[in-house]
C-alpha cells in the first residue's frame, strides 16, 4: 500500500506504508477482489478498512508510519520491509480467553429483564 502526498507539486511524495503477504484472496475460487473503505477522522488519523469478503476485515491508519522501513529500523517488519504479522492489522485481533470460574451466585432485587 502506498501513501501519496504533495499532489499540488510537480513531484508528489510516494511512501510505501505496508507491504507483504496480507493473506487476502487465498481461499477464493472466483476472481479475487478486495473491498476498501476509507474514513477521514483527523489529519493524523485516516483509516482504511479492507477485506476480500472472506478474510477478517483489516484496518490501517494510512498517515501512520507504523510498518515503514526494514528490520534494521522497525521490529514489525522483516529485512525487506514486509509485515511480520499480518493478523496485527485485523480489526478484531484474535485472543485467547481463560475459562470462566463462577465464584458466587447471589440474588438481586431487579425484576427479570431489568438492567
Amino acid at each position: 500500500m502506498y501513501r501519496i502526498t504533495n499532489f499540488d507539486t510537480l513531484s508528489p511524495t510516494v511512501t510505501i506504508i505496508l507491504q507483504g503477504d496480507l493473506r487476502l484472496c487465498t481461499n477464493l475460487v472466483t476472481t479475487p477482489s478486495i473491498s476498501i473503505v476509507s474514513n477521514y477522522e483527523t489529519d493524523t488519523n485516516i483509516k482504511i478498512y479492507f477485506t476480500d469478503g472472506v478474510s477478517s476485515i483489516k484496518m490501517l491508519n494510512i498517515v501512520d508510519d507504523k510498518y515503514v522501513g526494514t528490520s534494521a529500523t522497525n521490529s514489525l517488519v522483516d529485512i525487506d520491509g514486509n509485515i511480520l504479522n499480518p493478523k496485527a492489522i485485523d480489526i478484531i485481533p484474535g485472543s485467547t480467553l481463560q475459562p470462566l470460574t463462577i465464584i458466587d451466585l447471589s440474588a438481586g432485587n431487579l425484576l427479570a429483564g431489568s438492567i
